[in-house]
């Protein structure tokens, strides 16, 4: 969510892919403010989202700071699970900061070090 971009009114820049077939529910930001105007469990939620949201960029900015792109593709395979074999090589590249050539090689680095 480009929460920022909906805040101001203005369109998210990321694109957002589905890997799989999904259902989703968009609301204009207008109408998402004036409920959480209206009723306070609305603002509770919005705030609640806004939130987590904070905390993931948080934590995503970390992660490429502090760690290499081994250990954030570790990561990535703990937090995704059996997801990560249907993302794309570069969907996967890209969310991990690196090339698709950069990710091929920290795999078969890894593949390397699991037969040693």
């Amino acid at each position: 969510m480009a929460y920022g971009s909906a805040t101001q009114g203005a369109p998210a820049e990321p694109a957002i892919t589905a890997i799989e077939d999904s259902i989703l529910t968009v609301w204009p930001w207008e109408y998402a403010s004036r409920l959480m105007a209206a009723h306070e469990q609305w603002a509770q939620l919005g705030r609640r989202i806004a939130e987590t949201i904070y905390r993931r960029k948080e934590r995503r900015e970390m992660q490429l700071l502090t760690l290499t792109a081994a250990e954030r593709l570790r990561l990535a395979e703990v937090e995704f699970g059996s997801l990560i074999v249907r993302l794309s090589r570069s969907d996967l590249a890209s969310y991990l900061g690196v090339t698709p050539e950069s990710l091929s090689r920290i795999r078969r680095g890894k593949a390397a070090t699991r037969h040693e």
